[in-house]
């Protein structure tokens, strides 16, 4: 089977939480201070080899109700993400600041 290539640059990934709060994970590189932190997360495969760690760089919070979506911007500048609390939020993430709301949507905002 084939192996996953290696990438260089800081990977990030967001994820929506029950609680209203948009948590970015930045996968941490092999060997760093920072992979047996409280805030790290390890993904071992079948054999219990460990494949990844994540850390939990920030949480972003501004919606009162569940966060449903998020999405990148093409250059990872930006992120929006969407919310039962009939909002979009604009992030710079870099930051951890708000941009923008969006609260004109009658409805849910599901992606």
């Amino acid at each position: 089977a084939g192996r996953v290539p290696r990438v260089s640059a800081p990977v990030r990934l967001a994820a929506g939480t029950d609680a209203g709060e948009v948590i970015i994970w930045c996968r941490v590189a092999p060997g760093s201070s920072e992979q047996d932190s409280e805030k790290s997360q390890t993904n071992v495969g079948p054999e219990g080899d460990v494949l990844e760690r994540w850390l939990r760089e920030r949480v972003l919070r501004g919606h009162v109700q569940d966060v449903l979506d998020v999405a990148w911007s093409h250059n990872g500048t930006r992120l929006a993400s969407a919310s039962v609390d009939n909002t979009v939020i604009v992030w710079d993430p870099v930051k951890g600041v708000m941009i923008s709301r969006l609260e004109s949507h009658a409805n849910f905002v599901q992606g």
